[in-house]
């Protein structure tokens, strides 16, 4: 994966960083049938470009410790959370 100030979603992935607490929501249909959003939190690994569809688009690595494992997801997605 390498950095490519041309991919999708470059704009958005130039205000995420090494290091960053960032978080998302995954929505899922719990056990009663209702709706629900659960909210993870990790920390930012790496940003790179991956070729999707023909077309490179940002990817970000997040080490989710809750989840135990390192996930790529796109910058749309997260939201950095502040700390002191």
């Amino acid at each position: 994966m390498r950095l490519n100030d041309g991919g999708f979603g470059s704009i958005v992935a130039s205000k995420i960083f090494k290091g960053d607490l960032v978080s998302w929501a995954v929505w899922f249909i719990d056990e009663a049938g209702e709706l629900s959003k659960k909210k993870y939190y990790g920390t930012v690994i790496n940003k790179g470009t991956e070729l999707i569809g023909k077309r490179q688009v940002i990817v970000i690595k997040v080490y989710c410790p809750k989840l135990e494992k390192v996930l790529d997801l796109d910058p749309f997605k997260l939201q950095v959370e502040e700390t002191n």
